[in-house]
């Protein structure tokens, strides 16, 4: 039976993994204190992007992320996100991502970076991109947390998720039944997705992959999206 979480709001974060091959699971956090006043205010494409502290420093990263989201999605509609930074340098987080209203995935929300960490090999917009692939609805989206599977392991139904199935099923050989999610169910499965964008962590990579399973998905949770944009995974 799908397991509902009931929070409109979840806050997910996204991990670099400092031991090859160890499981980094997804976690929902409290945010830090939020700075009262914004330092700067940009819109690039859909999104309208406020910054608040000195998360102004990845205006760069962020208009490349927000640019290729842009890209996917056919829509005119203005997304507002909030950017906030947090400084942890012990930490494994490199950021953390909520929506405004899981009901609705056009409400926008709220990306905190830390800016005690240096950037991944990836590149922070890489890690940006993710964080708005949370803000725009995976896994916040009501239709998300009423198709997550908790029995014999996470999945997403792919009853539920019918396309996303399909595409799951062309890029992993020999894959069939639900879509495999990291147990807490905020992201693919890290062992059988392990590019690919929405997965939970970051090691090594120069790059993270926005595949036909991630924008398959943002679609059936209600977006209009460019399929064609989507990048060859593995």
């Amino acid at each position: 039976m799908a397991n509902k979480m009931t929070n409109n709001t979840v806050l997910i974060i996204i991990v670099v993994i400092i031991i090859i091959g160890a499981a980094v699971g997804a976690a929902v956090a409290l945010s830090g204190k939020k700075d009262d006043n914004p330092s700067g205010n940009v819109t690039t494409g859909i999104f309208n992007n406020t910054f608040y502290g000195d998360s102004q420093n990845y205006a760069n990263d962020i208009k490349v992320a927000s640019d290729r989201w842009s890209s996917y999605i056919n829509e005119s509609v203005t997304i507002n996100v909030k950017y906030h930074t947090f400084n942890d340098p012990s930490s494994t987080i490199l950021a953390h991502a909520s929506m405004n209203d899981g009901s609705n995935i056009r409400s926008g929300g709220t990306i905190t970076i830390n800016n005690g960490r240096s950037s991944p090999p990836a590149g922070w917009d890489d890690v940006i991109e993710h964080e708005l692939g949370h803000v725009l609805g995976l896994p916040g989206s009501t239709k998300w947390q009423n198709a997550i599977i908790t029995s014999g392991g996470t999945f997403l139904d792919a009853s539920a998720f019918s396309l996303t199935a399909a595409a799951y099923y062309e890029l992993v050989s020999g894959s069939s039944g639900n879509i495999p999610l990291q147990s807490s169910g905020n992201h693919w499965n890290e062992t059988t997705f392990t590019t690919e964008l929405m997965t939970p962590g970051i090691g090594s990579e120069a790059e993270l992959i926005t595949s036909k399973l991630t924008l398959t998905a943002m679609k059936e949770i209600g977006w209009n999206i460019d399929l064609s944009k989507a990048e060859p995974f593995p």
